[in-house]
C-alpha cells in the first residue's frame, strides 16, 4: 500500500522536474536570442556611426566646394563690374546708340 501512495507522488515529482527542465531550456533559448539581437544591434550601431562620419565628411567637402564656388563667382562679378565701369566712364560717347533713347532736340528736322 505504501508503494501505491509513493508512485503518484513520484510521478508528480518527475513531471515537476521535467517541467522545470523545459522552462530552464526555454529561458536559456530566450537569453541566447536576446544576446544575439543585442550583438546585431551593436554591429548596426557601429556601421551607422561609420556611415554618419562619412556623411559628415562629405557634407564638409560639399560646403567647402560651395564656398569656393561662391567666392569665385563674387570675384567674377567684381571683375565684370570693374570692366563695365571702365567702359561706361570712357570720355567718348557713341552718338546714335540703339540703346539710348532720342531726345526732342536730337530729332532730325523735316
Amino acid at each position: 500500500m505504501s508503494d501505491a501512495v509513493h508512485k503518484p507522488n513520484d510521478q508528480i515529482g518527475q513531471q515537476d522536474s521535467d517541467e522545470d527542465v523545459r522552462l530552464a531550456l526555454s529561458a536559456a533559448g530566450a537569453i541566447q536570442r536576446l544576446v544575439a539581437e543585442r550583438n546585431a544591434l551593436r554591429s548596426r550601431a557601429v556601421a551607422q556611426a561609420r556611415e554618419l562620419t562619412n556623411l559628415m565628411r562629405h557634407i564638409t567637402l560639399i560646403r567647402d566646394s560651395y564656398r569656393k564656388l561662391t567666392s569665385d563667382f563674387v570675384a567674377q562679378l567684381q571683375h565684370i563690374d570693374n570692366a563695365l565701369g571702365a567702359v561706361i566712364h570712357e570720355p567718348a560717347r557713341p552718338t546714335d546708340s540703339p540703346m539710348r533713347p532720342k531726345e526732342k532736340g536730337d530729332a532730325p528736322s523735316n
